[in-house]
């Protein structure tokens, strides 16, 4: 059993308290809310403070969503799931309920707060960037009134805010702007986990063009949160594949991936393949199956450095052109898809044994799909799938020799 070191509980019922305390405590003293973070860096013993302060009674003074002044108001003891279920910030900021949703699990969304996910300022915590994308503002209040800071000012770098020892932050303010969309991405190894690199992006029209734009990285820009350069190589212009390209090269010049438990940094710079799917790593489950020289091989026993000198094909690789291979067309049309976990693994494996075997029984294709486990034992439907596939290229074929 893993045990803090001792330390002194108090409970504040109101902000003003809460600031009392921290200034009578003095440094030593941490405000807790939902928790999730700070204790168990206590129990790992990677944080001492000698006081806690409980600021929970304090939900009802600062755990509000509303709209005044132009601004959308959301206090600092708002919970992650309230955050998630609010229909004003929905509407106004999509990308809110996109990187709620992807947030740890639910437990941890009926207990955390959006002031302590900001003020642990992780490196990859995803409300940092969501706010930097939406060019939002924190009040800080202490003894001597509120500092209203943006987000750049506010992020001083990994683990460190502008919040000083006798403050707290109480509110974060989102501008209400017309013409504007926003969305969060994230990759992560699993539901609810930690980003192994997460974007988010808000853009502002004027007409035809691009009035403003708000774009930030999460767990791969340590050294601050909006991505400035790539912001800017988007005003003025009007939104085009070619703009957000160039910004999408700017962002990522501009980024700066250390390596940690998720992945390498030369890993994180290169997440737009992320079709292959890790399962059980044990060879087992067959998600990960990618085509070595053409031929289905499970990843997870294959050391990279294996790899040298051979093609490897992800399911990335399956299109041509801007078209669906015939594979993938076929998962479309004959509900193949499903829960998606098994699908990249599916397709490459159907794709090697195509090019083998042109006309494959119903027979043949599971035997070639064995190695595989769909989750939602839905085989009857990758069958179809596969025999779409054969039967739509065997007509494509005899229509270009009959055109010949």
């Amino acid at each position: 059993m893993q045990v803090p070191a001792p330390f002194e509980y108090v409970r504040a019922s109101s902000v003003g308290e809460a600031i009392d305390l921290l200034e009578r405590l003095g440094p030593e003293a941490r405000l807790v809310a939902g928790g999730h973070s700070l204790l168990p860096m206590m129990k790992l013993r990677l944080a001492t403070p000698e006081h806690l302060i409980d600021i929970n009674p304090l939900a009802g003074e600062l755990g509000d969503v509303r709209e005044e002044g132009g601004e959308v108001r959301i206090g600092a003891m708002t919970r992650h799931r309230d955050v998630l279920e609010s229909e004003l910030l929905v509407r106004r900021f999509p990308i809110m309920r996109d990187a709620e949703r992807r947030i740890a699990d639910p437990p941890v969304r009926n207990r955390g707060t959006i002031g302590g996910a900001l003020c642990q300022a992780d490196p990859s915590e995803d409300l940092s960037a969501v706010c930097a994308a939406l060019k939002a503002s924190v009040v800080i209040r202490g003894r001597g009134g509120d500092r209203v800071l943006d987000m750049v000012a506010f992020h001083r770098g990994p683990d460190e805010t502008a919040v000083g020892d006798a403050e707290m932050l109480v509110e974060v303010r989102v501008p209400v702007r017309p013409h504007g969309g926003s969305a969060y991405e994230k990759v992560e190894r699993r539901a609810g986990d930690w980003a192994i690199a997460a974007a988010g992006a808000a853009l502002w029209l004027d007409g035809a063009t691009v009035a403003d734009a708000g774009i930030a990285l999460s767990a791969v820009n340590p050294r601050g949160v909006r991505c400035e350069r790539a912001e800017q190589a988007l005003v003025g212009r009007p939104p085009s594949e070619e703009a957000f390209a160039e910004a999408a090269a700017l962002a990522a010049e501009d980024c700066d991936p250390i390596a940690d438990q998720r992945g390498s940094a030369e890993y994180k710079r290169h997440l737009d393949l992320t079709g292959t799917h890790w399962g059980c790593d044990t060879s087992n489950c067959g998600a990960c199956v990618v085509l070595v020289d053409g031929e289905p091989v499970k990843s997870c026993t294959m050391l990279a450095a294996m790899a040298e000198g051979h093609e490897i094909t992800t399911v990335e690789g399956l299109a041509r052109d801007g078209e669906l291979d015939p594979v993938q067309q076929g998962f479309f049309e004959e509900h193949g898809l499903q829960c998606g976990f098994c699908t990249p693994g599916m397709m490459l494996t159907a794709r090697a044994l195509l090019n083998e075997n042109p006309n494959p029984s119903d027979e043949e294709i599971r035997v070639a799909i064995s190695g595989q486990i769909c989750r939602c034992t839905g085989y009857a439907n990758i069958v179809r799938a596969v025999r779409w596939a054969a039967e739509h290229e065997a007509g494509a074929t005899a229509g270009e020799e009959a055109i010949a």
